[in-house]
């Protein structure tokens, strides 16, 4: 280890993790699940912080053994393969799902400050455009922007979501609410697995294979060699993740406690709509400005790298088409995805994310084992033999697309299958028996697979 930091540098790289990580789903998610669980939150908040703190923690960890992100993750697939991860896992979080939502979240925290539309789809149309039009013209050169509004909105964003925590807590704006009915859970488990979904939708676990880079890169400049970046990485994610953790357990109670202040149905919120008349009730007009500010910063920083990191990555990819003209694209069909509405594309979203989860997920497991293995490509190729099709099924179950049921019916004896993750079982099966039999293969093979460099993100 090249020095040791000291007690500024790992809290400031704890914040930094928890700036970058705390974007539109990191808001709405904990407030949704409060709003709509009531009395039952501890269960539910067990599982998201699971999914959205412990998991991308995980992926982060195996970031810093490759010193990498997802194309070093991938490294050990088919080259093929790994480039499809890659561009779906970015497509994701970026234009598909990511993007449309930032705006989104940021229209329903300023909805109050703007002039009544009447519910009409024209002034969300118009500030979509504007949101996505300044994200792209700043993307194109965006390491200053970043630098300068960061420095102002990470602070600002910690203080404004804490002063809404502890008025949530000290003077909630009604009693903690009873579930909501058509979640259809009965037990503890039920509550859990809701939350781990919700967890999964925040998108921090799948961020993670593209902010792992950012955030490796940021404590490098700590002037750390190899195993002291790893070390701090986690030191960092650890506070991050206490604050997190924190944080997600106050904006749930303030969902859970908020019936009382809004008139949303529990089947129908999205968490972004609530957020604002509770900073109004705690502190009048200027927890609502002070909100609106703090939350369009961190979504609009957000967008810019996620948009940067976007084209990068496809300009690299295929060079014949520049990073100008990605970063277009990807902004034009932000756009158009943005104008479908937030409580919709909040749906659509689910199968998507439920499909693509498992394999992800075995994939990084995989990474964090891969130095046990003999012939990594064969040990993830033959892990993943079941966790492809058993993905694609929990995504095509929860679009409750009736050609599965006979498969459905026929595989529903796998253990956790009606839980969501009914993969999990043959994958550890299929990684023992890959690890049994697996041969002394050519590892240079592997290197093959990452010969493009990781984009740079800002």
């Amino acid at each position: 280890m090249a020095k040791k930091p000291g007690f500024v540098d790992i809290a400031g790289i704890s914040f930094f993790i928890y700036s970058i990580y705390f974007g539109a789903g990191n808001l709405i998610f904990p407030i949704r699940i409060g709003y709509r669980v009531g009395d039952h939150l501890t269960p539910a908040m067990i599982g998201f912080v699971v999914a959205a703190v412990i998991l991308p923690a995980m992926v982060v960890w195996a970031c810093t053994r490759v010193d990498g992100g997802v194309e070093k993750v991938t490294a050990p697939l088919p080259r093929w393969f790994a480039v499809l991860i890659g561009i779906l896992m970015y497509l994701i979080i970026g234009p598909l799902l990511g993007l449309p939502r930032f705006s989104g979240v940021a229209y329903t925290t300023l909805q109050p400050l703007l002039p009544d539309d009447n519910g009409g789809k024209t002034l969300p149309m118009i500030f979509s455009v504007i949101f996505f039009g300044a994200t792209l013209a700043l993307s194109i050169n965006p390491a200053r922007i970043l630098q300068i509004v960061g420095k102002i909105m990470a602070p600002a964003l910690v203080v404004v979501l804490l002063a809404i925590a502890i008025g949530a807590i000290l003077f909630p704006q009604g009693p903690v609410a009873l579930p909501d009915e058509s979640l259809g859970a009965t037990n503890t488990m039920d509550y859990f697995l809701f939350g781990f979904e919700e967890g999964y939708q925040a998108l921090n676990a799948l961020g993670s294979l593209v902010l792992g880079i950012v955030i490796i890169s940021a404590v490098h400049g700590l002037g750390l060699d190899k195993k002291g970046v790893a070390h701090y990485t986690m030191v960092g994610m650890l506070g991050a993740g206490i604050g997190l953790t924190v944080t997600y357990g106050a904006l749930a109670y303030l969902g859970a406690t908020a019936h009382d202040l809004v008139g949303v149905p529990q089947s129908a919120v999205t968490g972004a709509e609530i957020a604002p008349p509770y900073a109004n009730a705690l502190y009048g007009i200027w927890g609502t400005i002070a909100l609106a500010i703090v939350i369009l910063l961190a979504c609009f920083t957000t967008a810019i790298g996620i948009i940067t990191a976007c084209g990068e990555y496809f300009s690299k990819l295929f060079p014949s088409i520049g990073y100008k003209t990605w970063a277009t694209v990807f902004t034009a069909l932000s756009i158009l995805i943005a104008n479908i509405g937030l409580g919709p594309l909040l749906i659509a979203a689910k199968p998507l994310l439920l499909g693509i989860y498992p394999i992800a997920m075995c994939i990084v497991f995989l990474s964090l084992l891969k130095n046990t293995m003999k012939n990594q490509r064969f040990v993830f190729v033959f892990t993943l033999i079941p966790v492809v099709p058993l993905g694609i099924l929990e995504g095509a179950i929860t679009a409750k697309i009736a050609a599965v049921e006979p498969i459905v019916n026929a595989i529903n004896w796998l253990p956790l299958f009606d839980e969501g993750f009914g993969w999990l079982f043959p994958a550890l099966v299929f990684y023992i028996i890959g690890m049994l039999i697996c041969p002394i293969g050519d590892q240079t093979l592997i290197a093959s697979n990452s010969g493009n460099p990781e984009p740079e993100i800002g």
